[in-house]
């Protein structure tokens, strides 16, 4: 996903305006991961390319959200603003 349509899937789902902010960070072997600022609110957004399956611990973006959601409110992990899976092995996850 580029910045650009990013931009656009959150402004279209009304997270964020036109004057958001979107910052690519470095790094990850799999996934791409955004950091999104406006004047009120600061987002992550990570963008699952493939889920990582046949490991000892494997990570679909399903299985993450759902941490996510059952840690909500317990201040250990952020908290999830949504979750759009695209397809079984992709997603795009917001906190």
């Amino acid at each position: 996903m580029t910045e650009a349509e990013l931009r656009r899937f959150l402004s279209n789902v009304g997270l964020v305006g036109s004057n958001a902010q979107l910052h690519k960070f470095n790094g990850g072997l799999h996934n791409s991961v955004w950091r999104v600022s406006t004047c009120d609110r600061r987002l992550v957004a990570k963008e699952y390319s493939t889920a990582v399956t046949g490991t000892l611990f494997p990570n679909t973006p399903e299985d993450e959200a759902e941490a996510l959601h059952r840690l909500a409110g317990l201040k250990v992990a952020p908290n999830l603003v949504g979750f759009l899976a695209r397809s079984k092995t992709s997603g795009l996850r917001l906190c």
